[in-house]
């Protein structure tokens, strides 16, 4: 078994400290050698990372710092999309999770970055509260995303579905939309 425990808080805290710093210094050396000498045709590298944390200031997380060292034109962000996944697993309200995503958005673009909005949860959260998904993609896009992607985040949408459902968004929102399934 892979798996791996730890035995006290202390040590877990410690582990999750040198994996952070293990990434900025990744993100770091990335940013600063890598994406400076590759030269691509007909692509973009883009920074990936969430919406702020709930209940904070987004000048002040420390993953939209991260995305913003990244040094990239575009940067995705992912944002909840499934009311489920905003009050039971990131124990927060869905007027916060709007909030979140508009002032990440909103933040990015004043820092002359294109954002892609990824609605994480997008096809659950539809078929569960289809007005709560779309409000979530209306907040991005108002905020200034120039693009939004409905996320098949847990894979089990069917292609049918898909199609009725995604079409319905497009034709609400104009070209604009991807998809990413799993």
């Amino acid at each position: 078994n892979s798996t791996f425990h730890c035995r006290s808080t202390r040590w877990c805290v410690h582990i999750k400290f040198c994996v952070g710093i293990f990434f900025l210094y990744f993100l770091k050396y990335f940013s600063e050698i890598v994406i400076k000498d590759i030269k691509l045709k007909n692509s973009q590298i883009v920074a990936f990372g969430s919406t702020r944390k709930p209940n904070s200031n987004v000048n002040e997380d420390i993953n939209i710092k991260s995305l913003l060292s990244a040094e990239t034109d575009v940067v995705s962000i992912f944002g909840k999309s499934w009311g489920f996944q905003v009050t039971d697993i990131l124990k927060t309200t869905l007027d916060e999770n709007l909030e979140m995503i508009r002032d990440t958005i909103e933040y990015l673009v004043e820092k002359n970055k294109k954002v892609i909005f990824d609605a994480e949860h997008f096809f659950d959260g539809y078929k569960e509260n289809k007005e709560y998904s779309i409000m979530t993609l209306k907040v991005a896009k108002d905020a200034g995303a120039s693009r939004l992607v409905l996320c098949d985040t847990n894979g089990g949408t069917l292609p049918n579905e898909i199609f009725e459902i995604t079409s319905e968004v497009v034709n609400r929102f104009g070209n604009i939309i991807g998809i990413h399934c799993h």
